[in-house]
């Protein structure tokens, strides 16, 4: 039996010695203590923290960039790595406090941003030359690795936020030094945050997958349409937009309805003026256009209403 479990069945059996009702319980659990925090109090705290974030970051890039050109190398590197370690120290000792957690995600996201910057400033005042996109790949790959191991630690959407970010980069950033086409490996990347973002979407932290699902779609889809265009397939790119509306309405995700829907609408915009735009026929196709969009929209909402509302925000 865990924690939970023996909490409800101690209050169970007080409830019983005492005589207590159920209805008298909830009223007792709606009546807020003296002290006790509301619900405008948390969006003030976390309102607060982000904007003291904020200002921090703001006034760290000030003094960088003032002090910047009469600084050694040494000083360079303690004020981008050294800041960034610092705000990272911070935000995990105070994750756990339950007054001050509300600061702990402004400073991983002050952190996430110094440290691989701090790295790369390492490379140029240590190194004796080289490829900066390979000290690039390092940055990102050692960030990577730290937003994991943090995440075992501490399980916080800003943290699997931050590793994707850094998981997308290091992703892509490895596919181009490896030759890569740029279409491909903008799709691969595209495929890959489309998994990820499903996946997550199962978890507790699903209230970061918009975005994801966003910037994926819309990758994976400009980069088949790259492929496709000027090819006589490319009719093929239709047929796919709507595959991932359906895919749409399997994740529940309204940000995919969204992006596949407007693909759609520009490739039949490609369409009609790569055929119909010198032809008489262009006014005709333009009316054909035009409802089209009207049925586009009225089909999206309809695939929200049934398949999506009330599951993806």
């Amino acid at each position: 039996m865990n924690r939970r479990q023996d909490a409800l069945a101690e209050i169970v059996a007080i409830a019983r010695r005492n005589d207590l009702t159920s209805g008298e319980i909830v009223d007792a659990l709606t009546v807020p203590t003296p002290g006790e925090a509301s619900p405008d109090d948390g969006i003030v705290r976390r309102l607060l923290a982000y904007v003291g974030g904020i200002f921090v970051f703001a006034g760290v890039a000030v003094y960088i960039g003032m002090f910047w050109a009469d600084m050694n190398g040494a000083a360079r590197i303690i004020v981008t790595l050294g800041t960034g370690v610092t705000a990272l120290t911070l935000a995990i000792l105070l994750v756990d406090n339950d007054r001050l957690a509300r600061a702990a995600t402004p400073l991983f996201l002050i952190a996430a941003w110094l440290q691989p910057t701090g790295i790369m400033v390492a490379f140029d005042e240590l190194g004796t030359g080289g490829d900066p996109q390979h000290a690039a790949l390092a940055a990102t790959t050692a960030m990577l690795l730290q937003q994991l191991l943090l995440i075992r630690r501490f399980q916080r959407p800003a943290l699997v936020f931050i590793a994707l970010i850094f998981g997308t980069l290091t992703l892509g950033n490895t596919f181009d030094l490896l030759g890569i086409d740029q279409e491909v490996n903008a799709m691969i990347v595209g495929l890959s945050l489309l998994l990820l973002s499903y996946g997550i979407d199962k978890t507790d932290y699903r209230d970061i997958t918009p975005f994801w699902y966003f910037l994926g779609g819309a990758a994976s889809l400009w980069a088949v349409f790259e492929l496709l265009e000027n090819t006589p397939v490319h009719v093929l790119y239709l047929g796919l937009t709507a595959f991932m509306i359906y895919v749409s309405t399997v994740a529940k995700s309204r940000t995919l309805l969204f992006v596949s829907t407007l693909a759609m609408v520009g490739y039949l915009g490609y369409f009609t003026a790569e055929y119909f735009v010198d032809s008489t026929g262009w006014p005709v196709a333009l009316i054909f256009m035009g409802l089209v969009l009207i049925g586009l929209s009225n089909m999206a909402l309809r695939i929200n209403r049934k398949y999506i509302s009330g599951h993806q925000l």
